[in-house]
């Protein structure tokens, strides 16, 4: 095993107990807790045997595992950007909303 695979596996350790501790003091969901989990493992796994990543590149025609990594990764990136604006335009309804029926109490 190669010194960057230990440090790195060693990185997705302490986050991967970092999350766990956020979902224990209950400032995380247990659903987002399980998706960042399961992220943090499969990275892991990738980590521990990159010719399996390799692999499943050739599988889908694309023609190195770093590759598909970062097409991946992207993909994931977008998903939760689109995430965030959609909760970002709901607060900004529900602010709206609020703001509203205070401003008519007040009249």
């Amino acid at each position: 095993m190669l010194a960057s695979q230990y440090i790195l596996s060693a990185l997705i350790f302490l986050i991967i107990i970092k999350t766990a501790q956020t979902f224990l003091t209950k400032k995380m969901p247990l659903g987002f807790t399980l998706l960042w989990l399961s992220i943090w493992v499969v990275g892991l796994i990738v980590i521990l045997d990159p010719h399996l990543l390799t692999s499943f590149a050739n599988l889908l025609k694309i023609g190195r595992g770093v590759d598909l990594a970062v097409y991946v990764s992207i993909i994931v990136i977008f998903f939760f950007i689109y995430q965030m604006f959609v909760k970002i335009i709901m607060m900004e309804e529900k602010i709206t909303r609020i703001v509203r029926k205070e401003a008519l109490k007040d009249i």
